[in-house]
């Protein structure tokens, strides 16, 4: 049986391929490229390398956290495709269960741990052995609150070996705390080989991924050059976005978000990645706001809609995101999520407005000041419309 491992769920991009516990080919990238540019090149790479054709493929096997949820919905929605046009089955991976099983003979407790941001891990501990043997659940809380349990799970005077990308953070801070007691895999062990994601895998059996993720926040008009929304802007177009807007979004990006995209990320967005779709608003010329998804099969994921300064309050933002909705609906798309600043709460009534409900919190999600995400889900589409021909 041929296996196609992917990992996005942290700063390594990585395909794998195995057949029978053999390892055919594996590859990671960490660059500046979002891990939605990297991924599908990086799997075609490897089905070359490895002589495999997809059809080849018999099961396919995608990290679904705890780590990056833009991240990890690049990963699940590509092997969800995948699989699903292939009519193969798929399988969820623990991102620490995997790492744990890479350093399994180790007499320590094996403490995977990666980066969460805002002082903040994700972490587990697992008793070594053939098969690392689970004590303690995957959990998100602050280092000194980790170590505490970890420490509770340890047998007495055991070592703890930690291990992930947050130990490139946290080592010191680790070593205060547990002295002689803390010792760290090799580098070539903190980051998950997607080789490695063959056994746990198997372990936990098939699903499919595909229960609504998230990613960043979001600050019947259908695209296409038609004129509407937000009342008082008659004159303003609602169309898809094409390369030559990207410097214009990319401005108000940068004046929107505290964390904006690079610009960059918006060119390689209208042409290398396949599953984005972006709708702008457009009035004498000029280019006004701006709102974007990647499509999944019957999942859309809105990545970002913001409006120029000097055109908030108008009723724009709302009018582009039903452009946006109406345009996934005609795509197929039966579902959409977003994330959103839990003090934002204009948007939040903007999106409850549009029929979106609150899923759950992503605790310390914002990088720059440590702020909760809230996680939302619209089911309530709008009708696909019968005459619709994608541009």
């Amino acid at each position: 049986m041929k296996l196609l491992a992917v990992d996005t769920s942290g700063p390594v991009c990585g395909v794998a391929v195995l057949e029978e516990g053999k390892i055919l080919y594996e590859g990671a990238a960490v660059n500046r490229l979002t891990h939605s540019v990297s991924l599908m090149p990086m799997v075609e790479e490897a089905l070359n390398k490895c002589s495999t054709d997809i059809s080849e493929i018999d099961l396919y096997a995608a990290v679904v956290g705890p780590g990056s949820f833009t991240g990890v919905r690049i990963g699940v929605s590509a092997v969800k495709g995948m699989a699903h046009g292939a009519g193969k089955p798929c399988v969820a991976v623990d991102a620490l269960e995997a790492l744990a099983w890479g350093v399994s003979l180790t007499p320590d407790l094996i403490c995977p741990i990666q980066d969460a941001r805002a002082g903040q891990v994700y972490g587990a501990a697992f008793q070594p052995g053939q098969i690392p043997r689970r004590v303690m659940e995957d959990t998100a809380a602050k280092l000194d609150e980790y170590l505490d349990k970890a420490l509770s799970s340890a047998e007495p005077e055991q070592k703890l070996c930690f291990l992930g990308d947050g130990v490139e953070r946290y080592r010191t801070a680790i070593e205060s705390r547990l002295g002689q007691r803390a010792v760290f895999a090799p580098a070539q062990m903190c980051y998950l080989r997607p080789a490695g994601m063959g056994k746990p895998g198997k372990r936990r059996g098939l699903s499919d991924p595909a229960a609504p993720l998230s990613a960043r926040p979001a600050g019947g008009t259908s695209p296409g050059g038609q004129t509407g929304g937000g009342g008082k802007n008659m004159s303003v177009v609602y169309r898809r976005m094409t390369l030559a807007d990207a410097e214009t979004v990319h401005a108000i990006e940068v004046e929107t978000f505290p964390e904006p995209w690079s610009l960059q990320s918006f060119q390689e967005e209208m042409t290398r990645n396949a599953c984005a779709r972006y709708i702008v608003a457009e009035e004498d010329g000029a280019v006004l706001g701006y709102a974007g998804a990647w499509l999944i099969l019957d999942e859309g994921h809105i990545t970002n809609v913001a409006v120029t300064k000097s055109r908030r309050g108008e009723g724009i933002g709302e009018a582009l995101m039903r452009a946006l909705m109406q345009y996934a609906a005609n795509m197929g798309v039966q579902y959409m999520t977003l994330e959103v600043r839990k003090t934002n709460l204009i948007a939040q009534g903007l999106y409850r407005k549009l029929h979106f409900i609150q899923l759950g919190v992503r605790k310390c999600y914002y990088e720059d000041n440590g702020e909760d995400a809230l996680l939302y889900v619209c089911q309530e589409m709008p009708e696909a419309e019968e005459n619709f021909v994608e541009e």
